[in-house]
């Protein structure tokens, strides 16, 4: 039985941030003179509050005690929790008024007043350096102060989450499953994502505590935890979520790294001459001036800077069953060191950028004995996933590490690549460690997560040492913050011949941010890659804005992504990945229309064909479903997350169905781990899995999950839930602005539809889907032309959308073995 508790904010402790024992596991206590890296200019104090020290900023501070007081004072209104500007009818003498007649105050107006005043203090601070400091380093202070905020609104959230559960189940090796399922539903699904991977775990009973690190597999409702101590205590056990300090703080000591400002002094200088060019032109959108458009030469390098003779040889060794952006791409790479303006490769789903970019690290380790490359990416999954690839291109142990956080249990990491690892012995059991400096500087590659890659700059600080790598390459950038993907290029080598490469997707799922404020004041929620695309689309734009007779091109061409936009784009070091081998080409054709304005090329494989004799069952001469129904959207009190349980009968028909189907030769087309059921909302998640482990036990093995749980997967079947609907179940309050809910996030939608290999089954209220997002109107109008529609009829209506440089020493026999290996 759970017990859930959530105290008042006024009333409950505040977490406290500052543990002896840091993120990494390490005994560690963070003074202020240590916190204050953080910002220089910083003024830090700790707020003392019940229960704990909360290291932060004065002004923050003072606001802090001001909401364990219950009395906020504040000249301008903001709803943090909602992300609205507070009516104007509420003004800060009325709110101030309520505090003075009201000492218990609820929980609600107390965060309103709070959060306008971190906002008021935000503004004022930023404000109060602006005049002193340059462009990009306006871009530093703004960065810094989102990080504050979001830890502040972090911090806040968990501060009072508790729970009480009777057992936790051992899994081995120090691992255990923590299942707060019913406490999950209570939770807003940032929330939710955030305690996967962003807390520690304070685990007690009657005469113990312990801390416990969260592990890679947690899912929805269900944490998979590792603690040395926790096998000897005995429940019940009280549950408390701690904020995880260190990536805060490895992302402010990057920020103030001088290696990083000149970075960022680079990109704002290119941003800055984009923008001119972009005001060359007149009001209605012709060429205003005569003035040549292309950026700067000593602002933004082109690709071209390379020698046209190393392309050639480079060109030579590439294999010859790469595509031609692909050879493009790396013939850029490879020959470009030394140009500060980091190289961008966009690639869509199932056009294998991360086998790309494993191919690029072999490529640079056997060009040149003196490359050393740190290779990362924002989760251990996609830094494993990365190990694992060069682990096949044969880099052994001695050349590649793979540096792990010191809070990672062992076990955790794919077997196929733990002796890459650098572990030593503590109880008789193994720990991860970080090597020493000498031996650090001895790998030719380490493969870490951006965060991770602190670790390499503190030891290294400790022994007065700067970074010493040649390329630093992140993989799946588009899921990372700005100052986290910055936290790897603090290690960059201080010589002109470096090179930055970020290979990613901003389509798909991007950084996670909880703070509305945070991603006001400085974007956080927008990855660097992500701004860095949009600042070469505009360069490119600049530069294409006529064609070669001086006529106007098509505006819907100059706003979207085109073919001569993308070529401009790659003369300013951004290639975009247009060969999808992934879906088959029905199911391609879904997302590459909605959502990569038609641009992505479909490469053939059997695999993608497989399921046909089970669409053709249906009458189908393609492998993609809209099943239509008019369902309830339900939600139970005290949630927050909806589930809808006709969608779920008739995804345990299509899975049933599924798993019946026989080939010719009357064997089973699929295996239950071949399907992967997606919905938005984690109730449906757990209601899902429920449903379909009773019909079979084997069932158990269909992977269920949120959108989130599936991004950088593949499914030979997906089946999409998407739970909203015009029908409630039961009254209920529902933002006027988000009638679906995550539903109208196109980044979600791209996910969902993207992961399917051989079918892609949909099932939801298309009528009510179409009416408030252009992409699913889309995709409903793709299904009606191509006959993917089945279930209850549609009524349709007349609803308006709202609009919303050293040339490779590497053989060609060599390279084509090392390709066939990674695609084989």
């Amino acid at each position: 039985m759970l017990a859930k508790a959530r105290a008042s904010v006024i009333h409950s402790k505040l977490v406290p941030l500052i543990h002896k024992r840091c993120a990494s596991g390490s005994v560690m206590i963070l003074e202020d003179n240590a916190i204050a890296k953080h910002g220089k200019s910083a003024k830090l104090r700790k707020a003392r509050l019940s229960g704990g020290i909360y290291v932060v900023t004065q002004e923050y501070s003072t606001l802090l005690e001001q909401l364990k007081s219950g009395k906020i004072g504040s000249t301008e209104d903001v709803d943090e929790q909602t992300g609205q500007e507070v009516p104007d009818g509420v003004q800060t003498q009325q709110m101030q008024q309520i505090f003075e007649q009201k000492p218990q105050n609820s929980e609600q107006d107390l965060r309103r007043a709070f959060w306008a005043g971190a906002r008021e203090v935000a503004r004022k601070r930023i404000k109060n350096k602006e005049p002193d400091l340059s462009a990009a380093e306006v871009r530093v202070a703004k960065l810094h102060e989102s990080l504050w905020v979001e830890e502040l609104r972090m911090t806040l959230e968990l501060q009072g989450l508790r729970s009480r559960v009777d057992e936790i189940k051992p899994r081995g090796n120090g691992l255990f499953t923590l299942d707060i399922s019913e406490m999950y539903d209570e939770f807003s699904h940032s929330l939710g994502q955030f305690l996967q991977r962003g807390v520690q775990v304070q685990i007690s009973n009657d005469q113990d505590t312990c801390l416990a690190f969260v592990q890679p597999g947690s899912d929805s409702g269900k944490l998979l935890v590792s603690s040395e101590s926790l096998e000897d205590m005995r429940g019940p056990y009280e549950i408390e979520f701690l904020p995880n300090r260190f990536p805060q703080w490895a992302m402010h000591r990057a920020l103030d790294c001088e290696r990083v400002k000149k970075v960022l002094s680079e990109v704002q200088r290119s941003e800055e001459d984009a923008e001119k060019d972009a005001g060359r032109r007149d009001g209605s959108g012709q060429l205003g001036s005569t003035e040549n458009t292309e950026l700067k030469e000593h602002t933004e390098p082109t690709v071209c800077s390379a020698r046209v003779d190393s392309n050639k040889q480079i060109e030579v060794v590439l294999p010859p069953s790469l595509n031609s952006v692909q050879r493009r791409a790396l013939s850029a790479a490879i020959g470009r060191a030394g140009n500060p303006f980091p190289l961008l490769v966009w690639g869509p789903p199932g056009t294998g950028k991360t086998t790309l970019a494993a191919f690029l690290v072999w490529h640079l380790v056997q060009a040149n004995l003196k490359f050393q490359l740190l290779v990362t990416a924002p989760s251990n999954t996609g830094a494993d996933v990365l190990c694992a690839k060069l682990a096949k291109l044969g880099l052994d142990e001695s050349r590649m590490l793979r540096l792990n956080a010191l809070g990672r249990n062992v076990k955790t990491v794919p077997e196929e690549i733990q002796r890459y690892g650098s572990t030593t012995q503590r109880d008789g059991r193994s720990v991860f460690q970080i090597p020493q400096l000498s031996k650090l500087r001895s790998f030719r590659v380490v493969v870490t997560t951006c965060i991770c890659a602190s670790h390499i700059a503190n030891t290294a600080r400790k022994e007065g040492a700067s970074g010493w790598f040649s390329h630093v390459i992140v993989d799946e950038a588009g899921e990372a913050t700005e100052p986290e993907t910055l936290v790897p290029m603090q290690l960059l080598s201080p010589s002109a011949h470096t090179q930055i490469i970020l290979f990613g997707d901003h389509f798909q799922l991007g950084p996670l941010v909880i703070s509305s404020l945070a991603r006001r004041i400085a974007k956080l929620n927008e990855s660097m890659i992500e701004r860095l695309v949009n600042l070469r689309f505009q360069a490119a734009k600049a530069k294409g804005w006529s064609d070669e007779d001086g006529h106007r091109q098509d505006r819907q061409d100059r706003q979207g992504l085109t073919r001569d936009t993308l070529t401009i784009c790659e003369s300013k070091g951004l290639f975009f990945l247009t060969e999808s081998f992934r879906s088959h080409p029905d199911i391609m054709e879904i997302y590459s229309k909605v959502f990569y304005a038609g641009q992505l090329e479909h490469r053939d494989r059997e695999i993608q064909h497989r399921l046909m004799p089970f669409f053709h069952s249906l009458g189908s001469d393609n492998p993609v479903v809209l099943h239509n129904v008019v369902g309830a959207e339900r939600c139970d009190a005290n949630s927050a997350s909806l589930y809808n349980l006709e969608e779920i009968r008739v995804i345990q028909r299509y899975v049933q169905d599924l798993l019946d189907a026989r080939g010719e030769d009357s064997e089973p087309l699929l295996s239950p781990k071949d399907i992967g059921i997606i919905t938005p909302y984690a109730r449906q998640v757990q209601l899902l899995k429920d449903q379909i482990c009773a019909v079979s036990f084997q069932f158990s093995e269909i992977d269920v999950g949120t959108v989130e749980h599936f991004q950088g997967q593949e499914r030979r079947v997906i089946i999409f839930s998407t739970v909203r609907s015009s029908q409630h179940a039961k009254e209920r309050e529902e933002g006027v602005r988000r009638p679906i809910g995550f539903l109208s996030d196109r980044t979600r939608i791209n996910v969902a539809v993207s992961r399917a290999v051989a079918g892609l089954v949909i099932v939801g209220d298309f009528e009510h889907l179409s009416r408030y997002s252009s992409e699913w109107k889309e995709i409903f109008s793709l299904g009606k032309d191509r006959g993917f529609l089945r279930g209850e009829p549609i009524m349709e209506t007349q609803m308006q959308v709202p609009p919303e440089a050293v040339v490779a020493a590497v053989s060609p026999a060599e390279a084509l073995k090392a390709w066939d290996s990674l695609t084989a």
